[in-house]
């Protein structure tokens, strides 16, 4: 299938994914429900993903899901070598280890401010900052490092057998852009859309502690757009961010989105409602990493408390689903106990992710942290918008976040805006703010594939 299927009008779509279902990462979404809306649009469709078990799950008529295996890193060698020796030592693993998250320069997000009482001092002295950026070679470029040979050389047997129209490649992590350009064949380059879920150097400076690592990302992050057709964002912050930065380059934005083809069986519309007043449940899903600080929305649901009959507080519930360091946890109960509110603030652990969206299609309020990330936007607004449920956004006024959430409808807030919070949880209360979406807006997939079949078309076209 060379000459006649590089001839042929049909419309082929070639999609390189680190990440898709049935794995966790919600990046993997945003290619799969675009494909699989694509494939119903008359688009024949092929994505090559490292994630086990993808080619299991159901797809339309068009799509095809290609498993390639990462191949084992140095840095993940270095590690089982390093276990290994401490176990014959009898050191196990140890605690210093596990607080200090050091993984061949990679640095757990907890690390980053350090754990309650832990000595830092060697890791900020010179030493200290050599050992990182020497291990940061292990690490470099990202997660995904020992999928980039493999899913290069799957990029290549496909556009010799397959002859797609177009590609597109989609990060974090952004050495998939690599193995996409890899695998591109010189003298017959298929047009390449690289698509970007969030900045390159915001992912260097979350998950890659060595000094180095800015600069190294900065020229990859230029390699990859200078080579490719098109430049894809998901806001409109980072798209403007990427044509200063590089000057004459196309860059689009294509908002992320929610494919609700798939909420019925996430949401029982058939599940009896509970007896007796509505509980007003303001809920938290997901993991609370990195700068994502909850106290001040503890403290804006109990200033919320405050302005309630106390006949009706106790409807009210606030709850941190997913994972909770032990570190957030203890500042999470002592607030809530500052606050009078301990015995309606509760953290139940982690969910599957059908769960999760069960769950959340039964919250009053989605709560969302999206603090110190000014380019990236967090899944859940787009899920909440989704579902329409209100999305409270706690972020600064002009981050990315806040920009999504004002289109959709959120209400967003700065960190410290307490009482700003606390009128937003009272006006869900009142059934004056209901997470509608504005008129003209959507986050589906099935309308958001039309925008994207437009830009692959003319990026096919233009080449």
């Amino acid at each position: 299938m060379t000459e006649e299927a590089r001839n042929s009008p049909e419309r082929r779509l070639l999609v390189v994914a680190y990440h898709a279902p049935p794995g966790r990462a919600v990046g993997g979404l945003r290619w799969w429900g675009l494909s699989r809306h694509l494939a119903l649009r008359g688009w024949r469709v092929h994505l090559i993903t490292s994630q086990e078990g993808a080619a299991l799950e159901e797809v339309p008529s068009g799509m095809t899901v290609e498993e390639v295996p990462p191949l084992v890193t140095p840095d993940q060698a270095y590690r089982a070598l390093k276990k290994k020796l401490r176990t014959r030592l009898g050191k196990g693993t140890g605690s210093s280890d596990r607080a200090q998250g050091q993984r061949g320069g990679a640095l757990d997000p907890e690390a980053r401010k350090g754990a309650p009482g832990q000595d830092l001092k060697g890791r900020r002295g010179p030493l200290g900052r050599l050992r990182r950026d020497l291990g940061g070679v292990l690490a470099f470029p990202d997660e995904g490092q020992g999928w980039i040979l493999p899913a290069s050389r799957a990029v290549r047997r496909a556009h010799d057998q397959w002859a797609p129209s177009v590609m597109v490649s989609t990060g974090p992590p952004h050495s998939v852009h690599l193995a996409a350009i890899w695998g591109r064949r010189p003298g017959l380059s298929v047009p390449w859309v690289v698509d970007f879920r969030d900045a390159w150097s915001d992912v260097a400076r979350a998950h890659l502690d060595v000094s180095w690592a800015p600069m190294m990302f900065s020229r990859l992050e230029a390699s990859v757009i200078g080579a490719a057709d098109h430049a894809l964002t998901t806001t409109p912050e980072l798209a403007e961010i990427y044509r200063r930065r590089f000057p004459g380059s196309r860059v689009t934005f294509l908002s992320n989105g929610i494919d609700l083809a798939g909420l019925p069986a996430a949401v029982d519309p058939g599940s009896p409602e509970p007896s007796g007043p509505r509980e007003f449940h303001v809920m938290h899903l997901g993991t609370l990493y990195l700068n994502r600080d909850p106290l001040p929305t503890v403290r804006g649901f109990g200033a919320f408390l405050r302005t309630l009959p106390e006949s009706e507080r106790s409807r009210a519930r606030l709850s941190f689903i997913g994972t909770v360091r032990e570190s957030f946890r203890a500042r999470i109960e002592a607030v809530a106990r500052e606050e009078g509110v301990h015995e309606l603030v509760e953290m139940p652990g982690p969910v599957p992710r059908d769960e999760a969206l069960r769950i959340l299609s039964r919250a009053s309020v989605s709560l969302v942290l999206a603090q110190n990330q000014e380019t990236a936007v967090p899944a859940k607004i787009y899920e909440a918008a989704g579902l329409e449920i209100p999305a409270l956004v706690v972020t600064e006024s002009g981050s990315a976040s806040a920009g999504a959430g004002r289109r959709l409808g959120a209400r967003v807030h700065d960190p410290d805006d307490i009482q700003g919070m606390a009128g937003s949880l009272r006006a869900a209360w009142s059934g004056e703010w209901t997470g509608a979406l504005p008129p003209g807006v959507s986050v589906d997939y099935r309308e958001l594939s039309v925008d994207a079949e437009n830009l692959l078309t003319r990026t096919a076209r233009d080449r």
